[in-house]
């Protein structure tokens, strides 16, 4: 989960958004959360009588020792961390690596590209938000291929197969290759040359790639 939470653009507005409806604040119909606005969304039975909180929201026999000092209301701050926690709802997140930011790690990867059809997957990658790749044209000698995009933390070679990859032979070495990279513990994604194609494999590979937005 804390991956998610640093790599997909969306994630954190995802969880901020449903921890205040966890605290029994209603969801604003233009889908803005406002400290200075946020509505109770008070339901029946124990929670009908929350005030600071209760054991439908905040409160568990974990956290006992800490139930005087709990509020949802956030009374004690006037509202600060809910404020917080409400522009967390907004919150869109960008990864780079080490020493580049989220652009220059997008245009490093760009520049390296072997084709169109790879500069145009990084496109997408980045009009749909899913998780960038590590690197590009990653070697990996044990099964003699060069990977066209690498995440390092699944160990996962990405291939944007072109139209020669429809030629007999090329299958065969691909198949080759997909066996080697398999049994050395590689997860192996190839991408169709039709991007129409494109939209069912980030959705198949969520875990990797991210929801996106």
């Amino acid at each position: 989960m804390l991956t998610r939470l640093a790599t997909e653009p969306g994630a954190l507005a995802q969880v901020a958004t449903k921890a205040l409806e966890v605290m029994h604040y209603k969801r604003p119909e233009n889908g803005v959360w406002d400290a200075q606005n946020l509505q109770e969304d008070i339901g029946a039975g124990d929670q009908a009588n929350c005030e600071a909180g209760c054991y439908k929201c905040l409160l568990s026999y974990y956290n006992q020792p800490d139930h005087s000092v709990i509020d949802r209301k956030d009374a004690a701050n006037n509202g600060k961390a809910l404020d917080i926690l409400c522009r967390l709802t907004r919150a869109n997140g960008e990864v780079g690596n080490l020493d580049k930011d989220a652009a220059e790690h997008l245009d490093e990867l760009r520049r390296i590209s072997g084709s169109s059809l790879e500069r145009e997957w990084l496109d997408y990658i980045e009009k749909h938000g899913y998780l960038k790749p590590d690197r590009g044209q990653e070697t990996i000698a044990r099964c003699q291929t060069c990977a066209d995009f690498y995440y390092h933390d699944w160990k996962a070679a990405i291939y944007i197969d072109g139209p020669h990859h429809d030629e007999p032979t090329q299958r065969e070495k691909d198949e080759t290759i997909n066996r080697c990279l398999d049994d050395a513990g590689y997860v192996v994604i190839r991408f169709p040359k039709e991007p129409s194609r494109w939209q069912e494999i980030f959705v198949a590979h969520a875990d990797l790639f991210g929801t996106g937005k």
